[in-house]
């Protein structure tokens, strides 16, 4: 005699229940061209989002590195977050000024900028207009 398991199924949110999140995709500039690592950058950006916005709202606004959407080379990368915290990323993202190591301060060169590129409602558009970056700086050269 076979048992048949019964066919359970999670049930998903209505689209209208889902928090919306938005994508910001960013390019990391360094006074010395010295590459950043992922796990450098998340540290630090993270640490820098929570004095920026404290506990509670970084709670809420639920942001997360991509890793397999940073590289490493090219030093960019994309963040997904709740889309009414938007501008708050970009406000931690430009005032960024150092990337601790090791948990250290110790900045790499005199200067960091992080700039970000776009913030689209979906990742793809997002590495779109990456890769249209890109193309025109090598178009340019």
């Amino acid at each position: 005699m076979q048992i048949k398991a019964a066919h359970s199924r999670v049930k998903l949110l209505m689209p209208s229940m889902r928090e919306k999140s938005r994508y910001v995709a960013f390019e990391i500039i360094t006074q010395n061209n010295r590459k950043i690592g992922f796990s450098e950058f998340s540290r630090s950006f993270s640490q820098r989002f929570m004095e920026l916005a404290g506990e509670i709202e970084y709670a809420k606004a639920n942001p997360y590195l991509m890793p397999d959407n940073f590289d490493e080379q090219l030093q960019r990368g994309i963040i997904r977050i709740e889309r009414s915290y938007v501008e708050l990323l970009k406000a931690a993202l430009c005032t960024m000024k150092s990337i601790q190591t090791n948990g250290s301060s110790v900045p790499y060169g005199n200067n960091i900028i992080v700039k970000s590129i776009i913030t689209s409602g979906s990742i793809r558009k997002a590495k779109e207009r990456i890769k249209e970056k890109i193309k025109k700086r090598e178009e340019v050269k």
